[in-house]
């Protein structure tokens, strides 16, 4: 790490400080919980009410020839199963809400710059050749997570429901793996709503920051106790944008995993005041 050059608060820069997108990171959040209700009511219902009654059937008949009949019958029912689950996500939706999303956080961004601008001759872009770029990959990145957690979901029930199947195991065993599953998937879902809002705020904010003449930046924690050791650190420190050995490994407020610092962008005329100042 670079040797960090702390900003007293009397020298920070006077303009509105640069706000973390909370509610925007929690419309994610209320996203991921509503497409995963859908998929635990979906599996729960399938399991329920298709493989149980042909379960316990095929345990009482396990002796006897209709035990094929109902073997056949469990079969399909697996079938069943799976091609319910596989189908559970509306690809067309999804790119849908994931691309709202993205525009609405690059209108935070260019919403939050622009008044930090204030009476400065300068207007931050609306949008580049880079923003149009980086958001179209977001949303591609954005929709392949969610599909392949999905999907993971998908394969991680089938394959707990065939095993336990196949193993004998009573039916409340196989729906207890299939919670313990549930709340893994929730878990990764909200890990992702965190971490891509603060990720995608962190790389538009730095671009037009830069764009708009800012070459340095005041690295900005949520001072709050979830702030990670490292950030708490980096707090209030002057850091150069590009600078491979500065931030966090070289990376900008909000791009390490669940991140929610900011960027407070430093233009020329601050960083004229922190050189008198024998800061740099």
């Amino acid at each position: 790490m670079a040797k960090l050059i702390k900003v007293p608060k009397e020298l920070l820069p006077h303009i509105v400080p640069t706000r973390f997108c909370f509610g925007l990171e929690t419309r994610y959040h209320k996203y991921m919980d509503s497409l995963l209700k859908h998929w635990f009511q979906r599996a729960d219902q399938l399991w329920r009410y298709t493989i149980v009654p042909i379960y316990k059937q095929s345990a009482i008949y396990q002796d006897d020839d209709a035990n094929d009949s109902v073997a056949d019958q469990l079969r399909a029912a697996m079938q069943y199963l799976e091609n319910q689950l596989e189908s559970g996500l509306n690809d067309i939706t999804l790119e849908a809400w994931v691309s709202e999303f993205i525009k609405d956080v690059d209108k935070w961004s260019y919403n939050g710059l622009k008044v930090q601008m204030g009476p400065q001759p300068i207007d931050p872009i609306s949008s580049d050749r880079f923003l149009r770029q980086y958001t179209q990959s977001k949303i591609a990145e954005n929709v392949s997570r969610i599909t392949t957690l999905h999907d993971q979901y998908a394969q991680q029930v089938e394959s707990t429901v065939f095993n336990g199947v196949t193993k004998g195991q009573g039916t409340g065993e196989i729906a207890k793996e299939i919670a313990k599953i549930d709340n893994v998937t929730s878990a990764h879902a909200h890990l992702i709503a965190r971490d891509q809002t603060g990720s995608i705020l962190g790389q538009i904010n730095a671009h037009r920051q830069q764009e708009a003449g800012a070459d340095y930046y005041i690295w900005q924690s949520m001072e709050d106790a979830r702030v990670r050791d490292l950030h708490q650190l980096l707090d209030q420190s002057l850091q150069r944008y590009g600078n491979p050995a500065g931030g966090d490994n070289g990376m900008v407020p909000g791009e390490p995993i669940q991140c929610r610092c900011v960027a407070l962008p430093v233009f020329a005329d601050q960083l004229h005041e922190y050189q008198a100042q024998g800061l740099i």
